[in-house]
């Protein structure tokens, strides 16, 4: 199937929502035109696109830092928190002693840890990438863990018949039976990790999206703070339509 043909798949499949967001700009621009409400305030689309449109230069100058500290603090919290969600769900002993820790501190808000991390390992990309871990990390630890302890006993003793060894179990097992729950983790922390490190870069940034939606803010630039959170969410849609689509082609026995 050609890219046009995808694209076109996918409009019709999600038409409702696209006429829902085409009706809500439509009202927003039509309302602050015929209220006559402040621009500098409730700017209209219209003007966000533009604002957008001749800052795009400065903008992705600035974006681009937050896109690779995202993906490189989302990819360490996968590859870590896959060994580690596993390693726990194999001993009991370290399930009992770990998993309640492991949930209190997933309530714990990551964002309150920015002011901490940039004390701990300065202003620069480092605390970034570390608040982007840290937000990411936990869910997928937790749903890495649930993932494989809902094997089946049954298929697990199958397994030890078969004089499987541990790493065997794991890679043809365990590791494919929680695909489904791990990449829900994903899903969950993927966007979870874009705000971690834009909250870093708005507490003490210089650089950065964050750091530019706090500087447009302070001079009431409400069109380029729309623009930048419009860039953002672009970017947190992005990626996670990118684990979705990588799901898809990972478990396409269960969809």
């Amino acid at each position: 199937m050609s890219l046009t043909a995808r694209i076109g798949a996918a409009v019709s499949r999600n038409l409702a929502a696209v006429f829902i967001g085409v009706a809500f700009l439509a009202a927003w621009e039509g309302s602050t035109r015929g209220f006559g409400l402040p621009i500098n305030l409730i700017p209209p689309p219209s003007i966000v696109i533009w604002s957008l449109f001749v800052r795009a230069d400065l903008l992705m100058s600035h974006a681009w830092l937050t896109f690779y500290q995202t993906i490189i603090g989302f990819g360490l919290s996968v590859v870590i928190g896959i060994v580690i969600g596993w390693t726990i769900s194999k001993s009991r002993l370290l399930y009992d002693a770990f998993y309640p820790v492991i949930v209190v501190l997933q309530v714990v808000p990551k964002e309150a840890l920015a002011p901490l991390l940039i004390l701990w390992f300065g202003a620069g990309m480092l605390s970034r990438m570390l608040l982007a871990f840290l937000i990411s990390f936990f869910p997928i630890v937790i749903n890495t863990i649930l993932g494989v302890a809902s094997l089946e006993p049954n298929m697990r003793r199958y397994a030890t018949s078969l004089s499987c060894n541990w790493w065997q179990l794991f890679i043809k097992v365990e590791f494919p039976w929680s695909l489904g729950a791990i990449f829900a983790g994903m899903e969950i922390s993927v966007t979870l990790a874009v705000i971690g490190v834009v909250v870093a870069e708005i507490v003490a940034g210089r650089s950065g999206p964050g750091y530019l939606l706090l500087f447009a803010s302070s001079r009431l630039d409400m069109a380029f703070s729309l623009a930048i959170l419009l860039v953002l969410a672009i970017w947190g849609g992005a990626m996670f339509g990118a684990v979705v689509l990588l799901e898809k082609k990972a478990i396409r026995w269960h969809l």
